[in-house]
């Protein structure tokens, strides 16, 4: 539902609004926050509630909770054995049984979700996803004047 009133606030023509208008026109993110879908945390808050940093890792612990196994993306890897053999007649790779390697052995390793946690009340969103791709390249960008 909330995602809906977002998706026509894309439609919503709020050119020669003044900004009172448009934040009564559109959704937004002050319906968000009005409606408690997106909340602030103080400090103390923060002690009592069960926050997941990214919503990869809430899709993980459910995954876990349910007892299913993630699929593995098959991009990420590269077979060991026969890493460039062709096969003679069409010229197609040979899909080897050998052990695979990381194609990025740099990339973030997640730790594995804890069994021992029933539920999250939270989840963390990153302040780069809410000023935006252009705007978290700024220093500082809640300190300006």
């Amino acid at each position: 539902e909330h995602i809906e009133k977002l998706e026509k606030d894309r439609n919503v023509d709020t050119s020669g609004m003044d900004e009172e208008d448009r934040d009564k026109t559109i959704y937004g993110w002050n319906g968000l926050l009005a409606d408690g879908v997106v909340e602030y945390l103080d400090a103390e808050e923060e002690e009592t509630a069960m926050i997941v940093m990214t919503p990869d890792d809430l899709e993980d612990h459910h995954r876990a909770a349910t007892s299913t196994e993630p699929e593995e993306d098959e991009d990420d890897y590269d077979d060991v054995a026969d890493l460039g053999a062709m096969d003679g007649e069409d010229g197609e790779r040979k899909k080897s049984k050998g052990p695979k390697i990381d194609k990025d052995p740099h990339r973030r390793v997640k730790q594995k979700p804890n069994p021992l946690i029933k539920s999250y009340t939270h989840c963390e969103i990153h302040p780069s996803m809410i000023l935006g791709i252009c705007a978290s390249i700024i220093p500082f960008p809640d300190h300006n004047q």
